[in-house]
């Protein structure tokens, strides 16, 4: 498999996200804009780049559709322990092979050691995790105040949204393709180039 681009490499974080719906690929673009740092990688669910991201955090690409997960360590490792994992690698003890049930602010340690926020819990550490990469101090301040919303609270509103964002957001047939200053930051940024051309 190749390599990820050099900034995409040196992320500290990777978002997996669904790259046909609208709404998601606003954020992630929004996002982006806002980490100029470049701490936050990205990478669609359908693509091919996504599947070592998978394999290494134990996720099935069915988890990821409705909540979109943040997996935090260098994107480089990620892929590798993905790649390096042998066969399908087991989500933490306790915690279903559907992350059905998921441990304290939608947070799981994984067998390779990477932390996998979901949902809600994936969004506020991703506005943390741009405000950290030198974007708008009002990202850390809504990262902090999110957090004293009870989480059942914050997936309740999240999966509203997660549950209607096709009908009321729309979608694309394929993954959308971000603005070319923003492409550098995809893991599967040639992929998105070549479907583009296509």
């Amino acid at each position: 498999d190749a390599p990820p681009p050099t900034m995409a490499a040196s992320a500290r974080a990777v978002i997996i996200y669904d790259g046909v719906c609208n709404v998601c690929n606003k954020g992630v673009q929004f996002l982006a804009r806002n980490d100029p740092a470049g701490r936050v990688a990205y990478v669609a669910l359908q693509s091919k780049a996504a599947e070592p991201v998978l394999k290494a955090t134990g996720l099935k690409r069915e988890d990821v559709h409705r909540k979109f997960a943040l997996i935090e360590g260098r994107i480089g490792d990620v892929i590798e322990a993905g790649l390096n994992a042998g066969g399908e690698v087991k989500p933490p003890a306790g915690v279903p092979p559907t992350w059905a049930s998921k441990s304290s602010e939608g947070v799981a340690q994984t067998p390779t050691g990477l932390r996998v926020h979901r949902a809600s819990a994936a969004a506020l550490r991703a506005a943390y995790w741009a405000h950290n990469g030198g974007g708008a101090a009002w990202l850390g301040a809504a990262s902090a105040a999110g957090e004293l919303v009870p989480e059942s609270l914050r997936d309740a509103i999240y999966g509203a949204i997660a549950d209607s964002r096709y009908s009321v957001f729309g979608r694309t047939v394929a993954c959308q393709l971000p603005p070319a200053g923003l492409l550098e930051r995809f893991v599967n940024k040639a992929e998105l180039q070549g479907s583009a051309r296509a």
